[in-house]
């Protein structure tokens, strides 16, 4: 199962260090631009959370929450 969430007011170099800052902190989170021929002009994320428990994804979510404050 995946989630995607758009980003409009975050330009790509923005959402690639949001990315870096993520995985720093556990998360992992992809960008949906390689899915597309040309990138989207704003930024956007792919989440997968299929094989997550309901207590890791509350988790995932307080520490991406707690990086974009």
């Amino acid at each position: 199962m995946h989630l995607v969430v758009w980003f409009p007011r975050l330009r790509w170099p923005q959402l690639d260090a949001l990315i870096a800052r993520a995985e720093r902190a556990g998360v992992g989170l992809y960008s949906v631009a390689p899915y597309h021929a040309n990138p989207p002009p704003h930024g956007g994320l792919l989440f997968g959370y299929a094989s997550l428990s309901e207590a890791e994804i509350r988790s995932g979510v307080r520490k991406l929450a707690a990086l974009v404050d």
